[in-house]
């Protein structure tokens, strides 16, 4: 969803508020989120609106050093959607057609997602990229097999 769409429209429904993510802490240039494993969208970046909900994605995670980021967003609890305010001000000079929404781990779906995932999988990783001695080497061959995937994709168009 782009942000350009709320404009001129009723924002019954939202509302402003803080949300919070998990990011890998680290002195390097980068991001490195937790996300949702299994989107269609590809890795997706989710906040929760509660810090009680994030701790627990965090313990689901594999530990690694990290950090709890809170931006204040317009969000939309019944559409789980919501925008960081400063990234839609940034937006709107830079480039206003791209999708800036983000979205909003609620605790029905944080439920259904673990149910989904059982005792196998988990529903939530941090983004590939960073490679550090707190890695498992699961995660590492992720982090690998993803950079390969980028490059032949890169190579193909």
């Amino acid at each position: 969803m782009n942000h350009l769409s709320l404009l001129g429209q009723d924002l019954a429904g939202w509302t402003l508020s803080r949300a919070y993510w998990l990011e890998l802490s680290h002195e390097l240039m980068g991001f490195f989120p937790a996300v949702l494993a299994n989107e269609p969208r590809g890795d997706d970046l989710f906040v929760c609106l509660d810090t009680d909900l994030l701790a627990e994605v965090g313990k689901l995670l594999t530990p690694r050093r990290c950090k709890v980021i809170e931006i204040t967003v317009i969000v939309n609890e019944a559409e789980c959607v919501a925008f960081d305010l400063c990234r839609i001000q940034k937006k709107f000079d830079e480039m206003p057609e791209d999708e800036t929404s983000i979205t909003v781990l609620t605790r029905q779906r944080f439920d259904e997602l673990v149910v989904a995932c059982g005792d196998d999988e988990c529903p939530f990783k941090w983004a590939p990229g960073l490679v550090g001695s707190d890695m498992s080497s699961e995660e590492f061959f992720e982090t690998l097999r993803a950079s390969l995937e980028r490059v032949r994709d890169e190579g193909a168009a």
